[in-house]
């Protein structure tokens, strides 16, 4: 199979980006919500257009027509030619306000998403291809322990070996070879967890000539290295700080939901204000439907101001109702900002250690590597029981899987901190 270089390698990554932008549920559903949102802050904005109704009714006039006397009785029709023109209503102008705060939120949610694909996708590639890595050494593991066992049984029959050799060499195969079957399970389920996530399927897999079905480790090791690139970017932890409170996403997120708290408790209170409106109207009154076009017309037109004075106390209660939630939105805004500072303080030591853990892992892996090299020579020359060699495959085998799970979590670490910081 051709080897593939860097930029051949993360072409299908950019690649399954531009996919997963389109078929990605989670992403569909934060589409769909950032078109409501703009539905609704068209549908509030309307509310400040003027309203145009005509109304047709059929009247009965009595002055005695709930008395039950006797008395004359007026029917006629009408029909009214209503315009409504709202210069001022408090309920209005909060909700357009609160639908363009949401419509703002959920715009700044969806292009986040967008952001997130990124480290997200490398996630779950990087996880199934972690579980196909440690399947793939396994097996290689298992090729050599098979090898080793031949040699074990070869050496027994000249009487250099023990039986017990021979039974701890037939162990480990056992051992490798459940482990390998796991591993496999692993790798599917991991490939699985890739495509309901992401919507990919398995010939977008084969389109881009992802070489998923027969990469060796060492394959499989090149590419795990080329997705888990590690940014040399150096930030202090007091500018992370800085980054935060001047630009970070997850204030403004938070900023933008205490506005939206606080137009939402203002509502409650909304209906106790003053309204002015202007309304104009064109009525006709007839005896009978037929005669309402020759009828006499009359026209007005006005301004309404429109003051509540009294509700039996609810106005009260409502004033105290929206004065509570809005401290409850002012605390939780502090609370979620300081959560918020905490959680990317928290992001940047733990990238700090993710950085001593890789490369302590690494400097691990190379020593195992050095250590199995050296423990198969000794073992040829007789100087190295074959519980050495064994141990040293395993460990090997251990170190190597280390390495590639630890540099996933420091290259998804760093995307995670950077998201925060990009609008």
């Amino acid at each position: 199979m051709p080897s593939h270089s860097a930029g051949q390698s993360l072409a299908y990554f950019e690649k399954w980006k531009n996919i997963i932008q389109e078929r990605s549920p989670e992403l569909q559903v934060k589409r769909e919500l950032r078109e409501q949102k703009k539905m609704a802050q068209w549908s509030a904005g309307g509310s400040w257009l003027p309203r145009l109704d005509w109304q047709l009714s059929s009247n009965r006039t009595n002055a005695n027509l709930f008395t039950g006397a006797i008395g004359s009785t007026t029917e006629y029709r009408q029909s009214v030619l209503a315009l409504s023109f709202p210069i001022y209503r408090r309920s209005t102008d909060l909700n357009l306000r609160l639908a363009s705060t949401e419509f703002d939120m959920a715009q700044d949610d969806y292009e986040g998403a967008l952001f997130e694909i990124d480290w997200k996708l490398r996630q779950w590639v990087g996880q199934w291809l972690i579980a196909e890595y440690k399947s793939a050494a396994l097996l290689k593991s298992l090729e050599a322990a098979k090898r080793t066992a031949h040699e074990t049984r070869i050496r027994f029959e000249r009487g250099s070996r023990s039986q017990l050799d021979v039974l701890r060499t037939q162990a480990q195969m056992t051992s490798l070879e459940s482990q390998s079957l796991s591993a496999k399970n692993e790798a599917r389920i991991a490939l699985d967890n890739l495509l309901q996530a992401t919507g990919l399927t398995l010939a977008d897999l084969e389109e881009a000539q992802f070489p998923w079905k027969s990469a060796t480790e060492a394959q499989l090791e090149t590419l795990l290295s080329q997705l888990t690139n590690v940014s040399n970017q150096k930030m202090e932890r007091q500018e992370v700080v800085q980054r935060f409170l001047e630009k970070g996403r997850v204030k403004k997120n938070i900023e933008r939901t205490f506005v939206s708290s606080q137009l939402k408790a203002k509502l409650v209170f909304a209906k106790e204000w003053p309204e002015l409106t202007l309304k104009a109207s064109h009525q006709r009154l007839a005896g009978d439907w037929d005669e309402l076009g020759t009828s006499p017309e009359s026209r007005n037109v006005g301004l309404t101001l429109t003051i509540p004075l009294f509700n039996f106390g609810s106005g009260y209660s409502g004033y105290r109702e929206s004065s509570a939630l809005e401290s409850v939105a002012r605390i939780q805004s502090d609370q979620n900002l300081r959560a918020g500072l905490l959680k990317v303080e928290q992001l940047f030591d733990q990238i700090q250690v993710l950085k001593k853990i890789t490369q302590a892992q690494e400097l691990r892996r190379n020593q195992s590597i050095e250590l199995e090299r050296l423990t198969a020579k000794s073992y040829e020359l007789g100087k190295s029981t074959v519980q050495d060699l064994l141990s040293a495959q395993n460990e090997t085998l251990n170190a190597k899987v280390d390495v590639a799970k630890s540099r996933l979590e420091l290259v998804i670490a760093e995307r995670q901190l950077e998201w925060n910081f990009v609008f």
